[in-house]
């Protein structure tokens, strides 16, 4: 198979020796048959006119023999002289006639025979030329010269009508024109075998320079020998060295600009994953914008926050986002769209870099927006600006949802916290300056000094309670002391150990007999019993109290529990499932002393010890707590503790 490098190596040179051949003796043919066919007109015209000489010169000697005989009327003289004139070799037709037109003689010769007498009726005139004297007309088509001469003898008397032969003129043309192409055909022969030796050394030496030039691709900076010869050839191999030159310098560096760019686009390949990875595993939703506002880029995390599928908002306009967001919102007439957050983020930069030592905002004060579904959530939308084309703007979004419950939950804390404690604060204040007025009785004085015991009891207690669920939050069960203990021998211990109401039954115990062990800590567990059992009589102002010792089997494997149950006021299940909350109290009347506060110590508890808690309440019923624990011999469920 020939390749196109081994074709251009063949056929360069050949083409152009043959193209200069040809040129040269099409160039050389071409002069000589113009110039050959320049002579064929000029000797034809020559001829032509010696030949309408010729016509003219007989036909004046006929019309001059002819003016006595028309005088005489001697026909066959004028007979015998236009036979004598037809018998020349190139007269064709001679006629004689009157000066009316009327044929007197007419003799004609076939090309290669005698003349012969044609004798023309009376009744055929011949058209006389319209203007007197000597005339001769060349009629191309018949080859042949037609020469008009009066008979004068004073006046015109008759007309001598000549055709004459023009053969010979086609003739000589013939001679010329096959001498002109046989020139042409030497001097082209000649010229493309002058030139075949004048170019052979040239032509090397382009084959060579062609050569050389389709092998740049490959050598390595080589340079082509230039040997004496014509400039041009010369200067041909001189350029292409210094191509061959600087194309090795620019392969060169084209070379080091590649390494580099490899390098580069494998950097920005690494970057590139590694910002995909991020993106992907981002817990934070990111969207980005060109600079015709359309969404190129969302990530999963996006997605997933706002509820909108990717193939709704990629590749479409900031619009189409506008208005998902919009249905989603928890109040759309409120949402401002998407522009907002990018100037109320383009307002923040500008006062920053007007006043660099400012403080930047907390994130609390950034733009938030509340959505319903597809579930109801806070957003954090931080918008920013770019500079390139196609990430022209870029949308950070985040849920705040839990942060936002946190800080509602905190400052509903703080001030359940405050209000608990400024009602015996108010109290013991109310009581001490009370007590600082003389006028006050002894007696009344020792109900103030009891009134302040109970109400600082009572705040000892919060602080107590508050302290004891921040050390468990903060330290899980880092400080519990876990050891495997009976847990009917600990809430027999905590029934003993309760004081019992005046007025009311003392609790009553059943259940599980034997021993129960579990894996607690003991200090712990009796607190949650107390708890629990305080909760019971508290709120019920009669009824028993019963306690129940529990067993059970479920996936988590076997477990040991007690359950403590009253016939108090019981709840709804809206206050039900607020019964964790901290500082949340069922009865608000204020006549039930408590702080809101011992269920949530009991449920964390509990949880840290790998337990469960079961609630059941109803409303002017009572309430059953039931506290499930693993057995000793089953690994716990979940464990905070060591």
């Amino acid at each position: 198979m020939i390749t196109f490098r081994a074709l251009t190596r063949r056929l360069v040179p050949r083409q152009l020796g043959r193209r200069l051949q040809w040129s040269a003796a099409l160039g050389l043919s071409l002069a000589i048959g113009l110039f050959g066919a320049w002579t064929i007109q000029e000797q034809t015209v020559q001829a032509m006119a010696s030949i309408e000489a010729q016509a003219t010169a007989v036909a004046r000697n006929v019309a001059m023999a002819c003016v006595t005989p028309i005088l005489n009327d001697k026909l066959d003289v004028i007979d015998e002289l236009a036979f004598q004139s037809a018998s020349l070799p190139q007269v064709l037709d001679i006629r004689v006639a009157d000066r009316q037109g009327q044929v007197l003689s007419h003799m004609a010769r076939a090309p290669g025979q005698q003349p012969r007498a044609l004798f023309d009726s009376t009744r055929v005139v011949l058209s006389l030329p319209t203007e007197g004297g000597i005339q001769s007309q060349h009629d191309a088509a018949q080859a042949r010269v037609v020469a008009w001469h009066p008979v004068m003898a004073g006046s015109v008397l008759g007309w001598v009508r000549l055709e004459y032969s023009t053969s010979t003129l086609e003739a000589m043309r013939r001679r010329i024109w096959t001498t002109t192409l046989v020139a042409s055909l030497v001097a082209g022969l000649v010229s493309a075998a002058v030139m075949t030796l004048l170019m052979r050394r040239p032509l090397r030496a382009i084959g060579q320079a062609r050569d050389f030039a389709v092998d740049l691709a490959r050598n390595d900076g080589q340079q082509l020998e230039v040997v004496d010869g014509p400039e041009e050839t010369m200067a041909l191999g001189m350029a292409l060295n210094q191509a061959s030159t600087r194309l090795q310098q620019q392969r060169l560096a084209v070379e080091a600009g590649m390494a580099n760019l490899r390098r580069k686009e494998a950097a920005l390949a690494d970057t590139n994953e590694q910002l995909g990875t991020i993106f992907a595993l981002s817990p934070d939703g990111l969207v980005s914008f060109d600079s015709d506002g359309t969404i190129t880029f969302a990530n999963q995390a996006f997605c997933r926050i706002t509820g909108v599928a990717e193939e709704l908002i990629l590749n479409r306009p900031t619009e189409v986002l506008d208005a998902h967001l919009r249905m989603h919102a928890a109040e759309p007439t409120q949402f401002p769209g998407l522009a907002h957050y990018f100037r109320a983020a383009a307002s923040h930069t500008a006062s920053i870099d007007d006043a660099p030592d400012a403080a930047a905002p907390a994130p609390a004060n950034r733009p938030r927006l509340t959505l319903a579904r597809p579930r109801l959530q806070v957003l954090e939308l931080v918008g920013r600006q770019g500079h390139s084309p196609t990430v022209n703007r870029l949308l950070y979004v985040r849920d705040v949802t839990h942060e936002s419950e946190v800080d509602r939950m905190k400052s509903e804390f703080l001030a359940t916290a405050a209000h608990e404690l400024r009602t015996p604060m108010t109290s013991i204040h109310a009581s001490i300056e009370l007590m600082q007025s003389d006028r006050i009785k002894p007696e009344r004085r020792g109900q103030l000094l009891d009134m302040a015991a109970r109400q600082s009891n009572n705040m000892i207690s919060i602080i107590n309670e508050l302290l004891n669920l921040s050390r468990i939050e903060a330290r899980g069960g880092e400080d519990f002391n876990y050891e495997i203990a009976d847990l009917r021998e600990l809430v027999a211990q905590a029934v003993g150990d309760f004081v019992t109401p005046t007025g009311r039954t003392e609790p009553s115990l059943s259940g599980l007999e034997g021993a129960c062990p579990v894996r607690v800590d003991r200090g712990k567990l009796l607190q949650v019993i107390r708890n629990l059992m305080s909760n019971a009589f508290k709120y019920s102002r009669e009824g028993q109290v019963w306690v129940r010792l529990l067993s059970r089997t479920d996936a988590r494997g076997r477990q040991i529990g007690f359950q403590v149950q009253d016939q108090g006021i019981g709840m709804t299940p809206e206050q039900s499932a607020r019964v964790f909350e901290r500082f949340y109290r069922a009865d608000t009347s204020g006549h039930v002393p408590g702080t809101g506060l011992g269920m949530s110590i009991v449920q964390q508890i509990v949880q840290l010890m790998g337990g469960s808690i079961d609630f059941d309440s109803r409303h002017g019923v009572g309430t059953t707590v039931s506290i499930w624990l693993p057995a000793a011999d089953a690994p716990p469920a979940a464990s905070a503790g060591g």
